[in-house]
């Protein structure tokens, strides 16, 4: 008896710390047409029961393509999971977990896609808000992300030229207060002359 304790207190603990230093990432790739792949990838978690993601969108410009997730082949096939998703025009949630009796499973790399199209091509923020995994025993560890946010729709050439653009402003103005120096500067030996 005290080693079937001791088996479990110790295996609580071992997915506990192996959760806690695990972390999540938001991805993007951009397809065609102002469409695009999202997606969680995440750390090597074992000891996993259940699995939940809740995503904001910038309201009312993204579409879910095929208003669904794919996620993660560590699931077993339809009737030995149990499948939630709610997916609103401000955000979605994901929530997926084993139905008793099963054996809980190991998550690694791509633990979520889905594609998006944008209903107007302009800057559109995608935001993973929660990120949560449960043990077995019920025991519920948030991810830490360290990508939540990302923004789709805006080209990254264009932030260069608006990077260039504000240093040139910038530059010319310098210029420009120099020249006023050395104008006053001439000024003033002229007159003192």
């Amino acid at each position: 008896m005290l080693n079937s304790i001791a088996v479990f207190v110790f295996s609580l603990m071992f997915s506990i710390v192996s959760m806690a230093e695990s972390s999540a990432e938001l991805s993007v790739v951009e397809l065609e047409n102002d469409r695009w792949e999202v997606t969680v990838d995440m750390d090597e978690i074992s000891n996993v029961y259940g699995f939940q993601a809740e995503l904001l969108f910038e309201k009312n410009n993204i579409n879910l393509v095929d208003r669904g997730f794919e996620h993660n082949e560590a699931w077993p096939e339809k009737g030995k999971v149990e499948l939630r998703n709610y997916i609103k025009a401000e955000g979605a949630q994901y929530a997926v977990s084993l139905v008793r009796p099963a054996k809980a499973i190991v998550l690694e790399g791509s633990v979520l896609q889905f594609k998006i199209a944008l209903l107007e091509a302009k800057p559109t923020r995608i935001e993973l808000k929660v990120l949560k995994v449960s043990d077995n025993h019920g025991n519920v560890t948030s991810l830490n992300i360290s990508n939540p946010v990302i923004v789709v729709g805006e080209p990254a050439a264009v932030m260069v030229y608006y990077v260039a653009g504000i240093l040139i402003i910038f530059l010319l103005i310098m210029i420009a207060l120099i020249m006023r120096k050395e104008k006053r500067k001439s000024e003033s030996i002229s007159t003192a002359a």
